[in-house]
């Protein structure tokens, strides 16, 4: 019949259920097997006993053969459908609706209770162990297959590890001999600089040899190096006024001056004053700041400085325009020209930086330096009571240049000495002369008392003899200059 109610087949151990019999015909071939020919594209599943299920397709058309031992699944055109049996109940699912249960004339298949012919059993049997087989065979082929997709996936990882792993080691190699070339050319280079090195301290060490030399003559140039009185009578007094600005520099005494331009209470350039460059510029000899005033004149202008040809006695005590109006008036005297005279002065040509505090030899170094001056002039404030005779220094000075190294030496006077000596009667100047007692004369340094006197002592026979060859001295110097005014 036709329609959307089931129809039923009967053929002997033969039970059909069909939703629309138009989707498909039946045929029974033969006790037990049916046919059904597709007219459409249907998908069914067949569900077997044990619980087994399986899907297929059919094409339109085709013809598939059922076995009557199993429950028949045909699926119509709107959707799939499920069958399931029981003893008396084929039970079917439309998925694409709902549940059908449909009710089937009890049979043998039905029960599962109907025997197969014993070729058919084991032709079955055979056909479902071989399936198996088939399928464990399948199964193992794809383990195998995957394990040997593994294998040669893990040996391509491998082998690229390999070959990257070489070309690191060549890369590497080759990074190693570059390497060991650049050391290579570094050990030539670097005995090349070693030999370099070797000629470059064979070239200091001269170098600091000639330097050492130079610097020795320099410092004894220095030591000899007396300043223009030029300099001194034009430019000294008016240098010193635009450094201290306000103070009347030419009525310092050179005493005062010295703790302005140095502090000679011992704590050098506590005033940080810097006149012509004497406390910045750097000495030489010892690599120190702090030059004598000769050389800080010298790097301004070196025509002020030259070899000392007058060495001048005097004391600290003297103030700075009265001594050097008595130098310009002995130049004048003397014929000598301001500009050729250069004076050993020893608050110009000593390093007072080194000298105050100092524990030089000064009696030494006064010795050979007024001896490369060959001549000596001796520099009095007044006659009567005068500053120079109560120092110890300017009486062994005068003593040396004159009566021991037999040097030429003059006598200058500031004016208010030459006032006093023009007035002067001779009775006066012999009583002045016989007051000079150099017993009673002081240094400023009890170290520079300490070696003169030694000096006096072993060397020079005494005090009274040389008390008396000072004043002996001292009066030829006094008639030669009142002959002179």
């Amino acid at each position: 019949s036709s329609g959307n109610q089931p129809h039923f087949w009967k053929g002997e151990h033969l039970s059909i259920a069909a939703m629309q019999s138009s989707d498909f015909s039946f045929e029974v071939a033969s006790t037990g097997w049916g046919r059904v020919r597709v007219r459409r594209d249907v998908e069914y599943q067949m569900t077997f006993p044990n619980g087994e299920t399986r899907a297929r397709k059919l094409k339109a058309g085709e013809i598939v053969e059922i076995a009557t031992i199993i429950g028949i699944g045909i699926f119509g055109a709107i959707g799939s459908y499920e069958f399931k049996t029981t003893a008396q109940t084929v039970t079917i699912r439309w998925t694409g609706g709902e549940w059908t249960n449909m009710r089937v004339v009890p049979t043998d298949l039905m029960a599962g209770r109907v025997p197969l012919r014993p070729a058919e059993h084991e032709a079955h049997e055979e056909v479902k162990r071989l399936a198996k087989e088939l399928e464990e065979a399948e199964q193992q082929i794809s383990q195998e297959n995957a394990f040997a997709d593994a294998a040669r996936k893990d040996f391509a990882e491998k082998d690229a590890a390999r070959k990257a792993a070489e070309e690191e080691a060549q890369r590497r190699q080759k990074d190693a001999n570059a390497a060991a070339q650049v050391v290579k050319q570094i050990n030539l280079r670097c005995k090349a600089c070693e030999a370099r090195h070797r000629e470059l301290q064979a070239a200091l060490t001269k170098a600091q040899d000639v330097l050492a030399e130079a610097t020795d003559k320099a410092s004894a140039e220095r030591a000899e190096s007396g300043v223009s009185l030029h300099f001194l009578a034009n430019e000294f007094v008016p240098e010193l006024t635009r450094h201290f600005p306000g103070v009347d520099v030419a009525n310092k005494t050179f005493s005062e001056l010295a703790d302005m331009l140095w502090d000679s209470s011992g704590q050098k350039f506590a005033h940080k004053t810097d006149f012509l460059g004497h406390a910045s510029l750097v000495d030489p000899s010892d690599g120190e700041a702090g030059v004598s005033l000769t050389t800080a004149i010298w790097a301004k202008n070196s025509t002020n400085v030259d070899k000392a040809n007058l060495f001048v006695s005097w004391t600290w005590q003297y103030k700075v325009g009265p001594l050097i109006e008595a130098l310009v008036e002995h130049a004048r005297r003397n014929g000598l020209a301001a500009d050729s005279l250069f004076l050993w002065v020893c608050f110009f040509t000593n390093n007072q930086r080194t000298w105050l505090g100092r524990h030089q030899d000064g009696v030494a170094v006064f010795t050979a330096n007024v001896a490369k001056a060959q001549r000596v002039v001796c520099v009095l404030d007044q006659y009567q009571d005068s500053l120079y005779f109560r120092r110890l220094w300017t009486l062994f000075e005068v003593f040396v240049a004159c009566i021991v190294l037999n040097l030429k030496v003059d006598l200058a006077m500031m004016d208010d000495g030459r006032t006093q000596l023009a007035d002067a009667r001779m009775r006066e100047i012999a009583h002045f002369l016989a007051s000079i007692d150099i017993t009673r004369a002081r240094a400023t340094f009890p170290s520079d008392e300490v070696a003169i006197w030694k000096q006096i002592n072993d060397v020079y026979g005494g005090a009274d003899m040389m008390t008396a060859k000072i004043k002996e001295l001292l009066l030829k110097l006094l008639n030669e200059l009142l002959l002179s005014m």
